[in-house]
């Protein structure tokens, strides 16, 4: 019977080490899940921050070119109706040319400012990277919740305090995230 009682015990201490190891592993395995999904937000942020502001620069060229365009329409006109200054008017026009060209070079590298114009393709922008990195702060939220509910599982909630894993905090949202922002003209 002694025999007997030595080897349940030696079996109960190899399971309850091979357990041991496997939530630790599994624990650890959900700590990298969650710094991957940490990684991942910070990724979109950087991400809407270049897209978003390379956006706005070429809105603002789009603008500003199509404004230099409309004064060089009107400065040919003016010439045309005068009658005189025909080195003048091929100066202009060739400035329109030049004007043109590089409004469609805008319009090759960001194809929707030729589909929706500047303003509305630089809101769908500032939606779209704003969805992308709430998505990604959803996704890293349900991490931590898969992580932090294991922590409290039967199984694993020995290992956890065995080990000192702690409990994760959910990412929120930014303060002033409830009120919608003013719009000014800059």
């Amino acid at each position: 019977m002694k025999y007997k009682a030595k080897i349940l015990l030696i079996t109960l201490s190899v399971f309850l080490v091979s357990f041991a190891v496997f939530g630790y592993n599994r624990f650890i395995d959900k700590l990298h899940l969650l710094h991957i999904a940490d990684g991942r937000v910070e990724a979109e942020l950087q991400r809407r921050y270049i897209v978003n502001s390379r956006s706005r620069a070429a809105a603002e060229q789009y603008l500003e070119t199509e404004g230099k365009i409309q004064e060089r329409l009107i400065e040919l006109n003016r010439i045309i109706r005068s009658g005189r200054q025909a080195g003048r008017q091929a100066e202009t026009e060739k400035e329109l040319v030049g004007l043109v060209e590089r409004l469609d070079v805008l319009k090759e590298e960001y194809p929707g400012l030729r589909t929706k114009g500047p303003y509305l393709f630089l809101m769908e922008t500032i939606q779209d990277s704003g969805w992308r990195v709430t998505m990604e702060k959803f996704r890293y939220n349900e991490t931590v919740y898969d992580y932090n509910l294991m922590r409290h599982i039967f199984p694993f909630k020995p290992v956890a305090f065995l080990f000192g894993f702690h409990e994760e905090s959910f990412m929120r949202a930014e303060k002033g995230a409830e009120r919608v922002p003013g719009v000014g003209r800059s």
